[in-house]
Parts: C-alpha cells; sequence; structure tokens
C-alpha cells in the first residue's frame, strides 16, 4: 500500500511539456514501454536496437504487430481511435526503479493510478488531450 501512495504521488509530476530526457513511457496496462534517453540508451526508444525502439520487440510502440504500436489494438500508440495510449511520465529515479525491476508486475492499483495521473498520452489520436505522435515523439527522444 505504501509503495503505491507513492507511486500515486509521483504520477502527479508528469511529462506534458518541459525537459523529455530521462522521460518514462508506460502502457495503459502498466507495462514498461522505455524511456526517452537517446539514440543509444539500453532502454530508449529511440534505440531502434533496444528492447523498446526495437520494430520486432513486443514491448515496443514501433513494431506494429505488438499490442502497442499496432494501429488496431486499443493499446496501441497508432491506433487513431484509442483512448488507451500509452502514459508519458516525467523522469523519476524511483519510478524508473520500480518499472525496470525484475519482480514489477502491473497490478490494477498501478492502472488506476495511471488512470487518474492526467499524464501526456503517446497517440496517434488527434483528439486525446495531452497527447503526441509516438513518431515525433521517437525524434525527440533521439536528443532529448
Amino acid at each position: 500500500m505504501k509503495k503505491l501512495l507513492c507511486l500515486v504521488a509521483l504520477l502527479g509530476t508528469t511529462a506534458s511539456a518541459g525537459p523529455l530526457r530521462g522521460a518514462i513511457i508506460v502502457g495503459a496496462d502498466g507495462v514498461f514501454l522505455g524511456t526517452c534517453d537517446g539514440e543509444y540508451g539500453s532502454t530508449s526508444i529511440a534505440n531502434a536496437y533496444s528492447q523498446y525502439g526495437n520494430q520486432y520487440s513486443s514491448k515496443s510502440m514501433y513494431n506494429q504487430y505488438s499490442n502497442y504500436g499496432s494501429e488496431y489494438n486499443s493499446l496501441g500508440a497508432f491506433n487513431k481511435y484509442s483512448t488507451n495510449a500509452p502514459y508519458l511520465l516525467s523522469a523519476d529515479a524511483s519510478l524508473l526503479k520500480m518499472f525496470t525491476s525484475a519482480t514489477y508486475r502491473p497490478t490494477p492499483d498501478i492502472v488506476k493510478a495511471l488512470r487518474s495521473s492526467g499524464a501526456a498520452r503517446v497517440s496517434a489520436n488527434r483528439a486525446l488531450a495531452k497527447a503526441i505522435d509516438p513518431n515525433v515523439l521517437r525524434v525527440a527522444c533521439e536528443n532529448p
């Protein structure tokens, strides 16, 4: 419960504007989808060789066949109608540690905290408030 309260407090500081360096991308289902750490960062969505920027990885928004990159999946960043697009959270060492921990598993409480956070979204849905296009984000993350 203490961990959840910390998460809710940290989610209040979302990346909607301002510096992107270290920003965290999380699927609407709570799955960690990478960071904004330059084109060589090991967890960066701008690194085409990382599991988060790779066009073949199941955890990449840039794999058109993954849940997060599909234009048809409700969790997909490229779905023009989805309201369940990934979240863009401000850089935070505690959040990054939690999401990248080997023992981390998404829970309904984490998903609920994400939904209530008011965080920016990574989405091709132009009608979604505070949305940033996934391709624009990737370019911005090459050199944040």
